[in-house]
């Protein structure tokens, strides 16, 4: 009797460590490759073995990240940090499989990473039965990205990878159906029609007007400038991602992107990507003079409401032409109200703020948005008590005085609300980028 029960017992454990185990992602296309474009979006989980959340409110994008999971997907032994599955109207049309990238794994040694490339090589000809990949290289900035690409009757395998200098930055696996990988200098550039992009545009009876623009999970990691800038190529038809606009940028996965350096880099490869690069507001409107007569409408409110006031000198260090002003610390420590109102007291703040919105989107422009952070402000616990953030404006409601935006953060952040005085208040930068 003993034995039976533990012979079941055995059985049982067996099962569930079967179903539980780590599965080689070798194994996983051998076994699929056939019916591979075929998986819906509910399918990935159960076809993959491991959690596969949906990032968007349709499916178009499935998401299994390396952090959500207790299984894994494994290349060769190694853990994949992330998969991407691209859906449109339900039918698969890529998976993007993270070999390596920097922001989730870390640095690695030039021979780790060159002992990934070899593997990677050897198994998309090895899968392919393709002896003769396709090579192109395309020179940004100061790295060149580099992309093979094998083909086989059923899928195309498209090897990204690039470094600066000798430091590793990404590795990508990229399966498209046959014949629909493009090269690599066609798939990086916008190839949207600025002209027809205010079909785009979805007006809706409560007075919604807004875009849909496709979703990116930028994760634990500290990108969300560069998953902005791929959202927005992606809406425009280019297949860059944020690990490319992440080198380009030289991005930190902690402690973000300077946000200068992305319009300069940007603005610098516009041929390469095919689009126009455009400030609307800077931050220039928030000098040192704008900032001190801020601070002195900041504590006429706050005399008002008996609220303690700031001594914009405790935040200045210097003299004379060498004044310097703690520009984070000021705007960090203002309380929220109150710098709003004293922000959005010139009218003009708030109506230019509106103007470039609305002329915008109503083209089916999005604009790329750099707000500040407040403690107490929606989705601040994401971010931190006071910060930077990009994020993207993708619509308004006028009827409402209200601006549509998305963050970055995968299903449940595609269409948020903010009052206009908010969002003027809050606002650094408006970045516009378009087709060419």
């Amino acid at each position: 009797m003993k034995s039976k029960i533990l012979l079941i017992f055995v059985f049982i454990f067996s099962i569930f460590s079967a179903y539980g185990a780590d599965k080689e992602l070798k194994d996983i296309l051998t076994e699929h490759k056939n019916i591979l474009w075929t998986i819906k979006p509910e399918q990935c989980s159960a076809i993959f073995g491991v959690k596969v959340r949906p990032q968007d409110d349709f499916n178009n994008v499935m998401r299994y990240h390396m952090r959500d999971n207790q299984q894994y997907v494994r290349f060769n032994k190694k853990v994949v940090p992330e998969i991407i599955f691209y859906f449109e109207k339900r039918q698969l049309k890529s998976i993007t499989v993270s070999i390596y990238n920097r922001g989730d794994n870390g640095l690695i040694g030039e021979n780790v990473f060159a002992q990934l490339n070899s593997q990677v090589e050897k198994f998309a000809a090895d899968f392919s039965k393709d002896a003769e990949p396709a090579g192109e290289t395309r020179k940004f900035d100061k790295f060149r990205i580099e992309s093979l690409i094998w083909q086989d009757k059923v899928c195309d395998y498209v090897l990204r990878r690039n470094r600066k200098g000798k430091t590793p930055e990404y590795l990508q696996l990229i399966i498209y159906p046959a014949g629909q990988a493009k090269k690599l200098r066609e798939a990086l550039r916008a190839t949207a029609d600025k002209n027809q992009l205010q079909l785009n545009l979805n007006i809706m009876p409560n007075g919604d007007s807004y875009l849909d623009i496709p979703m990116v999970n930028q994760g634990a990691k500290g990108y969300c400038v560069d998953a902005t800038v791929e959202r927005i190529m992606k809406y425009y038809g280019s297949r860059v991602d944020q690990q490319i606009i992440a080198q380009l940028a030289e991005s930190d996965s902690y402690r973000g992107t300077n946000l200068r350096k992305i319009t300069n880099v940007l603005d610098k490869n516009k041929s390469k990507l095919k689009i126009n690069v455009d400030k609307l507001i800077t931050d220039d409107i928030l000098s040192f003079e704008d900032l001190q007569k801020l601070t002195q409408n900041y504590n006429n409110l706050a005399k008002k409401k008996k609220r303690n006031r700031l001594n914009f000198n405790d935040f200045c260090s210097g003299k004379g032409r060498y004044r310097r002003l703690n520009y984070s610390a000021l705007i960090g420590s203002y309380e929220y109200g109150l710098f709003r109102d004293a922000r959005c007291r010139n009218k003009r703040t708030v109506d230019k703020f509106a103007e470039e919105v609305h002329k915008s989107l109503s083209k089916g422009i999005p604009l790329a948005w750099v707000t500040f952070t407040f403690q107490n402000m929606r989705d601040s616990s994401r971010i931190g008590r006071f910060g930077f953030h990009m994020r993207i404006i993708n619509g308004f409601n006028k009827n409402k005085n209200q601006i549509i935006y998305t963050d970055s953060w995968g299903k449940g952040h595609e269409k948020k609300y903010m009052a206009l005085n908010d969002a003027a208040a809050i606002n650094l930068m408006l970045l516009q980028i378009t087709p060419r």
